[in-house]
């Protein structure tokens, strides 16, 4: 995944709009919209400050030392993506809680699709 994407996708996780995102990290809302559409990169000191504002390393930013999944492209939508990411972020727990609520809509649609044929 480009770094513009990412980007867009850890302020949309982190429930930031684009403003928001350009006070924390001190640059234009017009970098972070150009970040975003991938016609210009980050500053170094940039990449830093989108780190600390993102709770994750540099490294992690860029594309270094981060899981395949993220490294996968993702012809979704970003709300998609996000709920993707925040699944992946669960611990045991929350994904078998997730995983079971998912089997019992697939039950209720399969029902669902029966009874209409």
């Amino acid at each position: 995944m480009d770094i513009g994407k990412k980007i867009k996708l850890l302020r949309i996780s982190n429930k930031l709009t684009q403003e928001e995102l350009s006070e924390k990290v001190n640059v234009s809302v017009v970098s972070v919209r150009c970040w975003e559409a991938g016609s210009k990169l980050p500053s170094l000191k940039a990449l830093v400050s989108l780190s600390t504002a993102f709770g994750i390393s540099s490294d992690e930013l860029i594309g270094l030392n981060t899981p395949p999944y993220q490294n996968e492209a993702l012809d979704i939508s970003d709300r998609e993506a996000v709920l993707i990411m925040d699944f992946r972020n669960l611990d045991d727990y929350g994904k078998k809680a997730v995983e079971s609520v998912c089997a019992i809509e697939k039950e209720r649609l399969t029902s669902v699709n029966c009874r209409k044929t």
